[in-house]
């Protein structure tokens, strides 16, 4: 298969518009997803689905898996949903997960002590 050119890099926000994604970028079983903003996560130059998206908490999409390029287009500020910030829910989400690695962090370090 010859290479492709990719648009987008990981860590981009972009729309999906397909609704179909894959388990593995070379899977030819479909499985069913709703569009909407989503985060490439991953790609691959010579697989037949070249984007891995990721749809962020509290898109639209629920897409969350390998993609075609013809289903990846620009996100247009305009798409995204009506009191919906992407970077703001995204941000959010990092936020929640690093409070959470801390508690984990916390408690395995209590846990330690305790042993001692």
């Amino acid at each position: 298969m010859a290479k492709k050119n990719l648009k987008y890099k990981d860590g981009d926000i972009v729309m999906f518009i397909g609704d179909t994604c894959y388990k593995t970028s070379f899977s030819r079983k479909p499985i069913k997803c709703s569009s909407g903003s989503a985060i490439v996560e991953k790609t691959s130059l010579t697989a037949p689905h070249s984007y891995f998206l990721r749809a962020p908490e509290g898109s639209d999409s629920d897409v969350y898996g390998w993609v075609n390029i013809r289903d990846v287009k620009e996100l247009i500020k305009e798409e995204e949903p009506d009191g919906f910030n992407l970077h703001e829910a995204e941000e959010d989400s990092a936020w929640e997960e690093m409070e959470e690695i801390k508690i984990e962090e916390k408690t395995s370090e209590e846990e330690e002590e305790k042993e001692i």
